[in-house]
């Protein structure tokens, strides 16, 4: 009996260690480093809270976009913060696919998963993406001066 209630013991502290942990991004971390001018035409999405742009080129030779650029979002909940999120679909690891914007969420247009960013957790909610999409800090440096960088 004894041994019976330790291995029991034992199953549920793993059980609750394992729910406590959270899942690492599967996407390796690359350099990253992008100035963002909220008044410049190509970012004005982020004017409003929900708002996503997509930045798949950098402006000069000594920016970095991660993996397959970068998406910043807007939160929609406190709006003087956003999120930086690789374009990199982490359920593909043979080749680099650039998410797509959807229906406020990014999506792979390969594989179909889908993740939640309007509250910066990049974790998927549908398709075959196990793992939570790599995020960046977005640092203010003004009112309408942001830097993405890790």
């Amino acid at each position: 009996m004894a041994r019976y209630l330790i291995s029991v013991f034992l199953l549920f502290s793993l059980l609750f260690q394992a729910c406590g942990e959270a899942v690492e991004p599967s996407v390796p971390a690359s350099p990253i480093y992008y100035n963002l001018f909220l008044q410049d035409a190509r970012h004005r999405a982020l004017l409003s809270p929900g708002g996503i742009v997509r930045i798949t080129e950098p402006n000069t030779a000594q920016e970095r976009i991660g993996r397959a650029g970068i998406a910043v979002v807007r939160s929609i909940e406190e709006e003087s913060t956003f999120y930086a999120f690789d374009l990199q679909c982490p359920a593909e690891t043979t080749e680099v696919i650039s998410l797509e914007v959807e229906n406020s969420r990014l999506v792979c247009p390969r594989c179909r998963s889908a993740f939640e960013v309007l509250q910066g957790t990049g974790r998927p909610e549908e398709g075959i993406a196990q793992s939570p999409l790599r995020r960046y800090t977005v640092r203010s440096l003004g009112r309408d001066h942001l830097v993405v960088s890790n």
